[in-house]
């Protein structure tokens, strides 16, 4: 059986497709858990740490996390080509690094945005199957319990299919005593076109990933 050094493309995307599709933890954990990967993280993570501990500044941290970064696709190119696969060109693994505290550095899926991403979803074939479902993934981000006023619940969540990455928003807003109003809004062409319901946000999403998506 083939290490996870020498793991396929094909062997990793059927390893993250189904951790991927529920959480980015989920998928965090799949990637950073495999014996040889953990192996290796654990041992480069505290080298570079290391390092940046007897030369100090800026500059070495800098320069010792894009070492890392380079050694992780020396070492796992076919894990990067997988994420890449099947986040549609959208998603690529990051070095969550630690420096004080090598020992808990993890693989991560990132997305390049300022906003956190709290959960990926596909939405291929554009369908309003498919972005129901990738709306009801956001939706379930929400924390159950009423937010404080004017301090509103906020998660952004990635809705990808081929030459499209799209990030999308939710938000519950207290607007009374145990009452809560939700809004959603896409970031599309480079603004967001923000305070939609929810009915209203899954068709233009669905229209945006029609008009944009290959295949």
């Amino acid at each position: 059986m083939p290490t996870p050094a020498h793991l396929s493309t094909d062997a990793w995307i059927e390893r993250l497709s189904a951790p991927l599709q529920t959480s980015l933890r989920q998928a965090s954990d799949a990637m950073t858990n495999q014996p040889g990967v953990q192996d290796w993280l654990r041992t480069a993570s505290l080298e570079a740490a290391v390092e940046v501990g007897q030369q100090g500044g800026m500059q070495t941290a800098s320069g010792a996390y894009s070492y890392l970064r380079d050694e992780l696709q020396a070492q796992f190119a076919p894990l990067l080509d997988a994420v890449d696969t099947l986040t549609h060109g959208c998603g690529f693994v990051d070095i969550n690094w630690r420096p004080l505290a090598p020992q808990y550095s993890t693989l991560v899926v990132a997305f390049g945005t300022e906003d956190d991403v709290a959960v990926w979803a596909p939405v291929q074939p554009p369908t309003p199957a498919t972005v129901g479902a990738a709306s009801e993934a956001l939706v379930r981000t929400l924390p159950q319990g009423l937010p404080f006023p004017k301090r509103p619940h906020v998660r952004h969540a990635m809705f990808t299919a081929p030459n499209v990455c799209l990030l999308v928003r939710a938000t519950d807003r207290q607007v009374g005593p145990n009452r809560r109003s939700r809004a959603f809004a896409l970031h599309a062409d480079g603004s967001w076109v923000d305070a939609l319901d929810r009915a209203t946000f899954e068709e233009r999403t669905l229209q945006y990933v029609q008009q944009h998506a290959d295949g």
